[in-house]
């Protein structure tokens, strides 16, 4: 199949190259005549793909009608990158559908759609979604002159009498066999995506320089903040923020940094670092300088916790000290408000009346904590190390005493926390509680089954479709209870943990968005690189991404270390 997609994007690039031989063995759809289908998607890097139709007894016939029709209609000046080449594969017995009012009910990235047997009318499942021509059930006949232009259709009467005029169609489903071809190689595509069997060190480097170069690169506007939330669908982007959000994209920013080095990176990450810095104020106390992080009025614990990882790992991938008395005000500020017990107690509070809101997170101990060790690490007063013991004992000897492997959260930060707090200060305790809370991670992972959706393995038990963040989550967890568990001699129990983190990156990369999953979006370098929510959810939102590439470069650490 190599050869074939290599033929055919060199005569999509020239119109002198041939349209190749492909002998089909398994059965695919041929209509009346005996006719295949076949869809050819050519993408640049900047728009959406190109989408021609080819009919034909023979593989070398569809292709080669198809070619004629892009070549005739394509402009000069487009850089064909990429092709994906979609044979039909199966056909569903037509149905006559009213266009305004008839249920659709389809497979999601498995069904295309054809309206009145016309294959000029014919969309790919990835359009379908792309271009949200079904929403609620029903056909969006308005929205399929975008994708109508992008197969050089516009032109076509009928079609304009079949999207605008006609009430009753005939409509049929069908689906597929996919492959693609890019500057890594021809893959099969399964519901739009590639699929790993296996995980290397080079799969992991591809995804985080996809991020690096890509999304990380225009994510950031010119006041440093993120582009929050984005549809790439819909074009639509939200208008909520989070700064512990941006903290913690910003720390993914710099650990990808770090790895990969690349200075419009970097810049990218000064402005969103910058942006974040502007949100501290001073706390008034008449024997400390004391910096929060505020938004919305609001002060959070876990503000102030996941700035200074953010701060820390800036001073200590660059060398730069210039936030380091600032780090030290925003550690002071948390050793204020330590109760007698050790815990950091106020979670939230009002900024400008001091009010304390009745709220608690179970995330942001265990993210104050690993702000405060990393902070030790470059300003190693042990002042820092005593809060996070003082909240260590707090949590394992009373929040967590009584829950089991079935209650207890599985909270990444606090992993990350404890691994760096046992290495500063060994403690039994430390250690038992991060690999009952690993152990507690594993337990949930889903397995391949017979007769279960092929995509869900490595994913976690959840409410509803698995998601990529709560499952990246757990693998970067689980990569620091793999160090914790190998320091100190635990290997069988580092092993069980690295290869449930594998499985769990397996499932979180078909969520990646790469050349073939942007191939019909607008905006592609942004959001090339990115992940998105869910199996179903588009939704690009920073935190996203930045637990995804996180749990990458813990992976391909840990990949590296064993070679």
């Amino acid at each position: 199949m190599d050869k074939t997609m290599k033929q055919l994007l060199y005569a999509v690039q020239n119109k002198e190259g041939a349209a190749p031989h492909l002998e089909i063995k398994e059965d695919i759809y041929r209509d009346g005549e005996g006719e295949m289908v076949i869809f050819l998607s050519v993408s640049d890097k900047m728009t959406r793909a190109h989408v021609v139709t080819g009919k034909g007894k023979t593989f070398q016939e569809a292709a080669e009608k198809a070619l004629k029709v892009f070549h005739r209609n394509i402009s000069p000046a487009f850089q064909s990158e990429y092709v994906k080449l979609d044979i039909v594969k199966t056909m569903k017995t037509p149905q006559v559908i009213h266009m305004n009012k008839h249920k659709l009910f389809y497979k999601r990235r498995e069904d295309g759609f054809l309206l009145d047997g016309m294959w000029e009318a014919a969309f790919l499942p990835e359009e379908v979604e792309a271009y949200q021509l079904i929403e609620e059930k029903q056909l969006r006949r308005e929205r399929m002159f975008r994708p109508a232009e992008k197969h050089f259709q516009l032109h076509n009467g009928k079609l304009g009498h079949l999207f605008t005029g006609k009430e009753k169609v005939e409509f049929s489903f069908f689906r597929t066999i996919s492959y693609f071809i890019d500057e890594t190689g021809t893959m099969p595509l399964f519901r739009g995506h590639r699929l790993y069997s296996e995980l290397t060190e080079d799969i992991l480097e591809y995804a985080v320089k996809l991020s690096r170069d890509n999304y990380f690169q225009h994510v950031v506007n010119e006041e440093g903040k993120f582009l929050y939330s984005y549809d790439p669908a819909a074009g639509r982007a939200a208008e909520a923020y989070n700064i512990l959000r941006h903290a913690g994209t910003v720390y993914s920013m710099l650990e990808t940094y770090e790895r990969f080095p690349e200075q419009n990176l970097l810049q990218e990450i000064k402005r969103a670092l910058n942006y974040l810095v502007s949100k501290t104020e001073s706390i008034s106390n008449a024997k400390k300088k004391m910096k929060v992080i505020v938004e919305k009025d609001n002060v959070k614990l876990g503000g102030n916790g996941l700035a200074l990882v953010a701060l820390a790992k800036y001073t200590d991938v660059t060398g730069d000290e210039q936030y380091l008395s600032l780090m030290q005000e925003m550690g002071e500020w948390m050793l204020s408000i330590q109760e007698e017990n050790g815990n950091f107690g106020l979670h939230k509070q009002k900024f400008s009346t001091g009010e304390i809101y009745d709220f608690s997170s179970y995330y942001y101990p265990g993210e104050a904590m690993l702000g405060l060790t990393r902070l030790y690490d470059l300003d190693p007063q042990e002042k820092w190390l005593d809060a996070c013991e003082g909240q260590a004992g707090y949590i394992i000897h009373q929040r967590d005493k009584n829950v089991t492997e079935e209650t207890v959260e599985h909270d990444h930060w606090l992993l990350y926390a404890l691994y760096d707090l046992h290495t500063e200060r060994e403690n039994k305790d430390y250690l038992d509680h991060a690999l009952f809370v690993a152990g507690a991670i594993v337990k949930t992972q889903r397995e391949k089954e017979a007769g279960h959706d092929p995509e869900w393995p490595g994913s976690y038990e959840m409410k509803g479709i698995p998601r990529s963040t709560p499952t990246a989550c757990r693998s970067e967890g689980l990569g620091a209870a793999v160090r914790l568990a190998e320091d100190n001699g635990l290997y069988k129990e580092a092993a069980v943990y690295y290869e449930a983190m594998k499985k769990g990156i397996l499932f979180q990369l078909q969520m990646q968005l790469r050349p073939e999953s942007v191939m019909y979006y607008d905006y592609k370098q942004l959001c090339t690189g990115a992940l998105h929510e869910s199996l179903v959810s588009y939704e690009l939102r920073n935190d996203y991404t930045q637990h995804n590439v996180s749990s990458f470069l813990s992976c391909c650490e840990l990949m590296k270390n064993r070679k």
